[in-house]
């Protein structure tokens, strides 16, 4: 970063051992024992758009299939298939939504990818030079940092052991990484022999992890189009607060917080024992998204959307979506997937879709809210037609605007008149 939020960076392609020492400059020093030396110089001018030239050089993430970004419980350990179903069918129960369930019960030496690992010492190793196991780590904060660094990689698909792996963790721990987990790209429970799924804990507990979870389901249609947009462009999906404010100093150093995308910013409790986070909002306009009226929040491939719009001062707003059947390899490659662009301006949503397959005829969306709506409109028109709403009139707090307008609509190209 250069004074002023300008940004360029530089990059050693070398396959050789290295060292690389940080000094107090602040600077970086480079040892290699030999091998090519290919030099880059990535000119920006911000954060985001030198990591979209690195990742034009070293080549640019898979686009992951839709179930992929859905919460997944894994463990070594479930003895049979009979013990796994009952895991499944108690998150059913609960209703704790869960993708993939995975099961590793090959024993000791069969497992070839860890095993050639051992054999070939390409694992981290600890101080006696014994291969490093993850633990439960009780500060979450660089759970942060190792994502958001991932991401600068050219590596979005990521996101640690949410509950740790070994060690047992305590109730509290396991919600609060739940919470945070449900905004890492990729969301992962996976522990070892004998740890515990999120239904052995209390009531109260459940519900919060649920919650937590149902709500990052509510968001994989915009998940998913972020990482369209790391697969075609090399963008970041999840990324510091300096990408999108690189003129505000005071967001270089956070580590607490990050965003989503341009504008989702999450912003977690890190610490035990307390009910509130301090965190910090760069200027602008922002709103609490828990002002969002009660809504079903569990969305899937093949049901309707729900559209969310945060309006700016002047009243206008932006954003896309990408879809495709969710499964088949190399979608924007060969033309199957429909691209759809919002704009709001002047009081006016439209739609435009850039490309459509026979995928997106299937789409619809049933709702539609619109944050930063100032005064309670006298009608709505939806293609032309008007249309009930509902309008909440919350407080200001704290900075974050509160007012919503819902407006419950079956549409998916057209425009919305407010």
């Amino acid at each position: 970063m250069e004074n002023g939020g300008d940004a360029h960076g530089f990059f050693l392609l070398n396959s050789n051992a290295m060292d690389v020492v940080l000094q107090p400059g602040p600077a970086l020093t480079w040892r290699t024992i030999g091998g090519i030396l290919d030099f880059y110089v990535f000119l920006g001018p911000d954060p985001g758009s030198v990591i979209e030239q690195y990742v034009d050089v070293i080549g640019h993430p898979a686009m992951p299939i839709y179930w992929a970004l859905g919460y997944h419980l894994c463990r070594w350990g479930y003895k049979t298939s009979n013990a796994t179903w009952e895991v499944v069918k108690t998150m059913r129960n609960n209703g704790i939504p869960q993708d993939p369930g995975i099961s590793s019960t090959q024993p000791e030496g069969s497992y070839w990818p860890f095993d050639e690992g051992l054999k070939r010492g390409v694992f981290i190793k600890d101080a006696e030079g014994k291969t490093l196991i993850g633990k439960v780590r009780e500060d979450l904060r660089y759970d942060i940092s190792c994502m958001l660094t991932f991401n600068l990689l050219g590596i979005p698909l990521v996101g640690a052991d949410i509950c740790g792996f070994s060690e047992e963790p305590q109730e509290e721990l396991c919600v609060r990484w739940t919470q945070l987990g449900a905004f890492y790209p990729f969301a992962r429970n996976h522990n070892s022999l004998d740890m515990e799924d999120p239904t052995v804990f209390s009531p109260l507990a459940r519900t919060a992890m649920k919650q937590a979870l149902l709500l990052r389901y509510s968001f994989f249609p915009f998940l998913y189009t972020l990482f369209h947009h790391a697969h075609v462009k090399g963008h970041t999906v999840a990324r510091p607060l300096m990408f999108e404010f690189p003129k505000d100093i005071e967001t270089y150093g956070i580590d607490r917080q990050f965003l989503w995308g341009r504008s989702l910013l999450v912003t977690p409790v890190l610490e035990p024992r307390v009910d509130h986070v301090d965190g910090y909002f760069p200027e602008g306009l922002w709103y609490d998204y828990y002002t969002e009226p009660k809504l079903t929040l569990w969305v899937s491939s093949g049901q309707p959307l729900h559209l969310v719009s945060a309006l700016s001062d002047d009243g206008s707003a932006s954003g896309d979506l990408f879809w495709d059947d969710g499964e088949t390899i190399d979608t924007y490659e060969t033309n199957q997937y429909t691209y759809v662009v919002f704009n709001i301006s002047q009081n006016v949503m439209t739609s435009h879709v850039l490309h459509s397959d026979q995928e997106g005829s299937f789409i619809t969306i049933d709702s539609t809210s619109f944050y930063g709506v100032r005064e309670k409109p006298s009608r709505v028109l939806v293609n032309s037609k008007e249309v009930p709403f509902l309008y909440r009139d919350n407080q200001v707090r704290s900075g974050v605007l509160g007012k919503v307008i819902l407006i419950p609509v079956a549409v998916f190209k057209g425009s919305f008149y407010l």
